[in-house]
């Protein structure tokens, strides 16, 4: 990555907190990351942004007609562009880089409370799918990786956004504090080292009945075709970090 001018917006600072970078964007902000503490501040002080969309509460359906009802009440205001503002201090604007993050990361909210990409929610033990879901494209069964009886069984069917993902997990005992499971996409050459992997969205569980999260992505299913369980760290970073706990065939 070429060293960036210090006016301009650092934008993959999103991308990387975010988990959206391909790998090689990842690898080469990581190096970029050494040199740049502009950036290194950045990632620190949203690092805590990836955990707050997770735990965001369930999107609410806006009633009909609520849109022309504002628009209305809008166009019946009368021209107020002469009325005097009282002067109020304001302050000093901010550098380009930190109004690019905070557009960042308002989008990310706002796809949050929208039902937005990669984002979970819990449904309880062994929902079923509504019935007018469509039908199944696949079905992945998922085995512990550690030999415990631990297991899953994943949906995956067209949904408006590109794809859904419905996961049932059974045997899976709550994570401990500061920690939580991350479900992912994985590529073929994903590595540790060299990691090539989309998270789906992340969740928690209360105990050892099975649980039922539903997600949607625009991911390429094509390029990462694989579906797998880890136990990671709440500390905000976008890589996988810690050990595999379901893994499909």
């Amino acid at each position: 990555m070429a060293e960036l001018d210090p006016g301009t917006p650092h934008v993959d600072v999103g991308g990387y907190l975010l988990g959206t970078l391909d790998a090689g964007e990842r690898e080469a902000f990581a190096a970029h990351l050494a040199t740049c503490a502009q950036c290194r501040r950045e990632l620190e002080e949203l690092s805590a942004l990836p955990g707050l969309l997770t735990r965001t509460p369930e999107p609410v359906a806006v009633p009909d007609g609520l849109q022309s009802r504002v628009m209305a009440a809008i166009a019946r205001e009368p021209d107020r562009a002469d009325v005097r503002q009282p002067r109020v201090s304001r302050p000093a604007p901010s550098p380009p880089w930190r109004l690019a993050w905070t557009a960042a990361a308002a989008a990310a909210v706002l796809l949050a409370f929208a039902g937005g990409i990669g984002l979970g929610r819990q449904l309880g033990p062994a929902a079923p799918p509504a019935s007018h879901a469509a039908p199944p494209l696949a079905s992945i069964h998922l085995v512990a990786a550690n030999g415990s009886g631990a297991s899953g069984d994943a949906t995956v069917r067209d949904a408006p956004g590109g794809k859904s993902i419905e996961l049932t997990v059974r045997g899976l005992s709550p994570p401990p504090a500061g920690t939580f499971y991350t479900c992912w996409l994985v590529a073929d050459d994903d590595t540790l080292q060299h990691q090539d992997r989309i998270s789906v969205g992340s969740f928690v569980t209360a105990g050892a009945g099975p649980v039922t999260v539903r997600w949607e992505t625009a991911a390429d299913l094509g390029r990462y075709p694989h579906l797998g369980v880890t136990l990671e760290p709440d500390n905000g970073s976008p890589l996988r970090q810690g050990p595999k706990v379901l893994a499909g065939p």
